[in-house]
């Protein structure tokens, strides 16, 4: 996903921030991801904000 698309996206949905889940790459078998979150503008840094997703699929 190009940066110039999730502007794209954020702005199509009108919302203040919108969140694209992003598997991190260079990793072989890598099972994490990281939140990028971008509004019509700019990407908002958004460290302190931490989101915890469960893989439910294995259990």
């Amino acid at each position: 996903m190009s940066d110039k698309w999730m502007q794209l996206v954020a702005r199509e949905f009108n919302l203040s921030e919108t969140a694209f889940l992003m598997k991190i790459p260079d990793v072989p078998a890598n099972n994490e991801f990281s939140l990028r979150w971008v509004n019509p503008k700019v990407e908002v840094n958004c460290n302190p904000a931490q989101l915890y997703i469960e893989d439910t699929e294995n259990e």
